[in-house]
């Protein structure tokens, strides 16, 4: 498999659609990504290594949302039971 690092913002991607010159682009920044290599690297290792910290880092945020969310609605319905309470 091919693994490629962008040369601007350091993004890391694999996968054999890297062959394709339409896929060297960065989607991030619109730099070039350097392509390494065919077969399993410690480069690949650590990309996927990465890329799991990403998708931890999305799920908090998700997480942060929710519970943002949640505790709006909860102070929504103190505001309205404290105003039932003062009629």
């Amino acid at each position: 498999m091919l693994a490629g690092t962008c040369l601007n913002c350091k993004s890391k991607y694999w996968g054999w659609a890297l062959s394709e010159e339409r896929n060297q682009t960065c989607p991030e920044c619109g730099s070039l990504i350097e392509v390494v290599g065919y077969g399993k690297t410690d480069t690949q290792d650590n990309m996927l290594e990465e890329r799991s910290l990403v998708e931890e880092r999305s799920l908090a945020d998700n997480q942060k949302k929710s519970v943002g969310k949640a505790l709006g609605k909860l102070g929504e319905l103190y505001h309205d039971w404290t105003r039932r309470l003062q009629k």
